[in-house]
């Protein structure tokens, strides 16, 4: 439930901010009840969603595409991650090293300070250190994965 919203929020944060964008492609989340989701390791419990980039043509994918940091909008995509980051309920996305260095970027030219800069990406230390929420890994040149943190039991 809250992945849903979460994840509604930050695309109307992007509608909000820059008119006239396409809607976000949102892939797996998990089956109603959890178990596991063929051929993923995760996405069993509503806490990982895989989202679709925003791209500078404007044109909506229906579904995932192989995406450079040149296609992606870097604008857009910031304006959507840090709408999620701002939940402080994020515990990881993973993204190509490519595709986070124009986002760093990006954060950058909005006045982000590289304290939290350092805090929220891996790029630009080597992929193969395991820091920062946005970080790489394998097959996710095509989409991101967003990992929620598990809500405290009340």
């Amino acid at each position: 439930k809250n992945t849903i919203q979460h994840l509604k929020r930050a695309a109307l944060r992007v509608q909000k901010n820059h008119p006239k964008s396409h809607n976000v492609t949102v892939g797996d989340i998990s089956y109603r009840g959890g178990g596991r989701m063929k051929p993923h390791l995760s996405h069993r419990q509503g806490l990982d969603a895989d989202i679709g980039y925003y791209y500078r043509d404007g044109r909506f994918r229906k579904w995932f595409a192989k995406t450079s940091a040149n296609q992606m909008d870097a604008k857009r995509q910031w304006t959507f991650v840090n709408a999620l980051l701002e939940t402080n309920e994020v515990q990881y996305i993973f993204m190509s090293y490519r595709l986070q260095r124009r986002l760093y970027k990006e954060a950058q030219r909005r006045g982000v300070s590289k304290k939290r800069l350092r805090r929220i990406f891996q790029w630009p230390r080597r992929w193969t250190h395991r820091v920062g929420i946005i970080r790489f890994e394998r097959g996710h040149h095509t989409h991101m994965h967003v990992r929620f943190k598990r809500p405290a039991i009340k």
